[in-house]
């Protein structure tokens, strides 16, 4: 019988998968994934996080996703405008942006993807 809910309990362990972003490991950054096979054309939640994070990297979001800053402070960069997002900001991305993300510090998140 095929479970219809995924449970993650983080409890302040390590996520479990690093970001990698066209085959290269963005250091100092976990995840943790709640979908079902990290397939995209399903709804799918989970963490991110970026631990004594200086440098930034650039993505194009693959769906619709909603942010919602837990800790930290996160900076998103889209062309020229720089959004500053902080603890308890909700931040909707439509499928397609390219972004540079980056932080000063330790920044956590809580991400959900839409599928279309």
């Amino acid at each position: 019988m095929e479970k219809k809910y995924a449970l993650y309990r983080s409890m302040g362990k390590r996520f479990d998968t690093p970001l990698v972003i066209d085959g290269i490991t963005i250091k100092n950054t976990d995840m943790a994934i709640l979908s079902e096979g990290n397939k995209l054309d399903r709804l799918g939640a989970g963490f991110f996080r970026m631990v004594n994070a200086e440098d930034s990297f650039d993505i194009t979001f693959p769906t619709d996703e909603v942010i919602l800053v837990l800790k930290g402070i996160c900076n998103i960069k889209v062309d020229d405008e720089l959004i500053k997002l902080e603890k308890g900001d909700v931040f909707y991305v439509r499928k397609g942006l390219t972004a540079a993300i980056s932080s000063d510090g330790d920044l956590e998140y809580l991400f959900v993807n839409l599928p279309h």
